[in-house]
């Protein structure tokens, strides 16, 4: 179920911290992600759960986008995780299945008919993207490159900013897959300009969006992703010129040939960043 309005901006949220989880209501985040896996201790999941069917029964999250990283859904934890959220499925925009494959993707809609946001975040997973990404019920993948590298680096070593094929192969992979990509965090907080520079970068590679770990990021990443004031004005010209000579099947504007792909990226850049819709 493809879309083409991915979040910019992701939030996580532990899900079994209810004070996190209503303060993150009035941050400028596109979408949420509640967190039932790795921000959960096994002994607190059952209380996560609880806490996450309470806030999407929340009246005041009723204009909010939510996506939910579940627990494998091949595993116990990962079945209760989607049989609590089954009630209150029309309230999310989505799950969030962490190190994704085709086979924990499709064993979603066993228990859950709901649109999945696929974590790639292991060896396998970033092999099996493109299968991944063409399951109908897959709306987007999210890049895991925290997994990714601490999988990698057991096997010989890695370095952060050594992820460049990864990450091409992901955004290759959704883009053949008619889905969107969203990039994974920077995990070094008070760090603005690394973070500015890390989310142009995704952006640069394919990423419409990127994942945060703190509100703090928030406004970074949103403007990393937003179109800026130069490439809205090129957008206006080229709309400009299609209206003024529409039937020319080429256009010119600013010396460069337009023709219908760079039309699609123009119209693209003027209706601007939108929270993800199931």
């Amino acid at each position: 179920m493809p879309t083409s309005s991915p979040p910019r901006s992701l939030l996580a949220v532990p899900a079994d911290n209810p004070r996190l989880l209503s303060s993150a209501l009035r941050r400028p985040a596109d979408a949420l992600m509640p967190d039932l896996e790795d921000a959960v201790a096994p002994a607190a999941k059952e209380h996560a759960r609880a806490e996450v069917v309470r806030f999407l029964t929340d009246p005041a999250t009723v204009d909010t986008t939510l996506l939910v990283r579940v627990n494998d859904p091949a595993s116990e934890a990962g079945r209760l995780d989607l049989a609590a959220l089954a009630p209150n499925a029309g309230r999310l925009a989505g799950v969030v299945v962490p190190k994704s494959s085709r086979q924990s993707v499709a064993a979603v809609r066993e228990i859950l008919n709901v649109p999945v946001l696929a974590l790639i975040e292991t060896a396998v997973g970033v092999e099996e993207a493109y299968g991944i990404a063409r399951q109908d019920h897959v709306v987007g993948v999210l890049f895991g490159s925290v997994d990714y590298t601490a999988e990698l680096a057991s096997r010989g070593g890695l370095h952060v900013s050594e992820l460049g094929w990864a990450k091409s192969r992901v955004v290759n992979a959704a883009a053949a897959g008619g889905v969107w990509a969203v990039a994974g965090p920077r995990t070094v907080l008070d760090d603005e300009p690394g973070l500015r520079g890390e989310a142009e970068t995704d952006r640069s590679l394919g990423f419409a969006g990127k994942l945060c770990v703190h509100p703090g990021q928030l406004a970074v990443v949103n403007a990393a992703f937003a179109p800026s004031s130069e490439q809205r004005a090129w957008a206006r010209r080229v709309f400009d010129a299609l209206e003024s000579d529409g039937a020319a099947g080429v256009l010119r504007v600013d010396g460069q040939m337009i023709d219908r792909p760079l039309i699609e990226q123009a119209r693209s850049v003027l209706s601007g960043p939108r929270a993800v819709v199931a």
